[in-house]
């Protein structure tokens, strides 16, 4: 079931729902190492979020890395799933420069 309504996904965020994308991007990067977290359920978590409600993707970026990081024998196509709830457009710069040396990410990710 949908968290919002078609009308306000079109309204600008508002303070409060960054906070709340912010505290899921966090709650994500604690769970991410759960070797028992499935990709379907990662992603899922991550898309309660509109991607409008980010003002950046550095902290879901960070959840994003743990994911990878914790679960090695991902294959490319699965790496791309974990990576789809991402905008590499909205990360910092230093995220972004991050990103560009992470051997963990998808190519086309980068």
């Amino acid at each position: 079931t949908a968290v919002f309504t078609p009308g306000e996904l079109i309204q600008p965020c508002s303070a409060a729902m960054h906070r709340v994308a912010k505290t899921v991007d966090i709650y994500l990067g604690e769970i991410a190492a759960y070797d028992e977290l499935s990709i379907s359920k990662f992603n899922g978590i991550a898309i309660l979020i509109p991607k409008h409600a980010r003002k950046i993707d550095d902290d879901l970026y960070r959840a994003v890395d743990i994911y990878l990081k914790a679960h090695p024998k991902l294959d490319e196509i699965e790496r791309e799933k974990v990576c789809s709830v991402m905008d590499p457009l909205k990360l910092s710069y230093e995220a972004r420069v991050h990103a560009s040396q992470n051997k963990r990410l998808p190519v086309q990710i980068v």
